[in-house]
């Protein structure tokens, strides 16, 4: 994901859920995303909606967001494992879509 992005790119992150939040549901709601990503979305975020945004926009809770970050845990077990490796590289397919809708909003 991204971590508290410069204001600008933060502007245009949110800006990008806001236009495009059928294509950021989809990301987020894939199940591959969802059985890689427990916890969703993590990051700090506002108690209020920004500025030019109303509380009623269905994307709110991510137009909120100050960061986007996902992680996975892998026990010492799972690091020294024969499939460690394919895992990883899973995770990380899981989390591409994300990354890449990111980097085109800041783009």
């Amino acid at each position: 994901g991204i971590w508290m992005p410069e204001p600008k790119d933060l502007i245009k992150i949110r800006q990008e859920i806001d236009y495009s939040f059928d294509d950021w549901k989809k990301i987020i709601t894939n199940t591959s995303f969802k059985k890689t990503f427990t916890e969703g979305i993590k990051g700090e975020a506002l108690v209020r909606p920004p500025k030019g945004y109303d509380e009623d926009n269905p994307a709110i809770q991510f137009i909120k967001q100050k960061s986007f970050i996902v992680t996975k845990s892998f026990t010492d077990a799972q690091v020294q494992s024969k499939t460690f490796v394919k895992d990883a590289a899973n995770t990380f397919k899981a989390m591409k879509p994300m990354v890449d809708f990111i980097n085109a909003a800041v783009e």
